[in-house]
């Protein structure tokens, strides 16, 4: 009787610890991979998490990129909009149609965008060429974004770069 009991004992461990390391090795095979990190393919589960999680993100910044932009200052110099005889110059992004449209305080533009992860690709743009008091700031904030793409930070502010420098700054609008 006590040897009966002893193997189901010995067989309940060795069943305990099977399912234990079993439970293990499911719980790390969902937990992250850095196998991405280090050049190496990772598993189509945690490719998927992965490419879920960058879309999220995305879909986030795009939502906070929607609208109007006030543009506060081109290629380092800030925006007087009293030399621009009170026009504000903006940008204004419209995600779900990829198209931008704005005006540079004198002048109206618009044109297609497209959105990635860290980039804002501007294409080629159209607008009006009435003559300017002050072309100089209207010629900067056109020659920024035409046919360009450029990285962006949006924290309170969305700050636009080409390559290290930043060559607008823009805060949202009404």
């Amino acid at each position: 009787m006590v040897s009966n009991l002893l193997k189901i004992k010995f067989t309940a461990m060795k069943y305990f610890i099977c399912m234990s390391v079993i439970g293990a090795v499911i719980c790390l095979s969902c937990g992250s991979n850095d196998t991405a990190s280090k050049g190496q393919k990772m598993d189509p589960h945690s490719q998927m998490h992965a490419e879920m999680h960058r879309d999220f993100q995305l879909e986030q910044q795009l939502e906070k990129l929607n609208g109007r932009w006030m543009i506060l200052q081109v290629n380092n110099t800030p925006i007087d909009s009293l030399q621009l005889d009170g026009k504000k110059p903006e940008i204004v992004f419209d995600v779900t149609k990829g198209r931008f449209n704005g005006t540079d305080g004198c002048n109206l533009f618009q044109g297609k965008v497209n959105f990635k992860a860290d980039k804002i690709v501007f294409g080629p743009l159209a607008g009006t060429l009435m003559a300017c008091p002050e072309s100089e700031t209207s010629d900067k904030i056109i020659k920024s974004i035409s046919d360009k793409e450029l990285t962006y930070s949006l924290n309170d502010s969305l700050i636009l770069y080409d390559g290290p420098s930043p060559v607008m700054v823009l805060q949202p609008g009404d």
